[in-house]
């Protein structure tokens, strides 16, 4: 009997460890807010030849502003506005990205550094892939593989009408 005991601890111990439910909740939370953005196209998304151009464009025209209702704004709304928070400013640098360049990039979305350490994961900041390298598209910080929880391709990301 101790032995079957302990066999079934170690089985529960194993699917608690594998289990990836948190993770799951995470990812079809915010599944539902980056899928299905349109791409908003503009003659000035022509004139940047690499990431850093697109970058400075980008900073040049929008200012980073708190969210507190945490919207996902459309591309062509964060440019004529010209505010957003992190994941508006990553959307729409993957958006000007893509017509200057024709590159797809990702959208990443980075782990709290205080949860991991606790062993919970929650999202805190979004940021690209471009070029294989993961950035921070307004200060250009680099982070690395594994501070991010997701990523989402950029087909996923604007799979909205253009």
């Amino acid at each position: 009997m101790k032995m079957i005991r302990s066999m079934l601890q170690l089985l529960l111990l194993g699917f608690v460890i594998s289990c990836d439910l948190p993770y799951e909740y995470v990812d079809s939370y915010f599944e539902k807010k980056v899928e299905g953005h349109s791409l908003y196209d503009n003659a000035l998304f022509y004139g940047p030849e690499n990431y850093s151009q697109v970058r400075t464009l980008v900073r040049d025209r929008v200012t980073w502003t708190e969210d507190p209702e945490k919207i996902w704004q459309e591309p062509e709304l964060t440019w004529t506005l010209g505010t957003g928070d992190c994941e508006d400013i990553a959307i729409l640098y993957l958006n000007i990205l893509y017509f200057a360049t024709g590159e797809k990039g990702y959208l990443a979305l980075v782990r709290d550094a205080k949860e991991v350490v606790t062993g919970g994961y929650t999202v805190h900041h979004v940021i690209v892939n471009v070029g294989g390298e993961y950035r921070d598209p307004v200060s250009w910080a680099l982070y690395g593989r594994d501070e991010i929880q997701y990523e989402y391709y950029f087909d996923r990301v604007f799979s909205g009408s253009m």
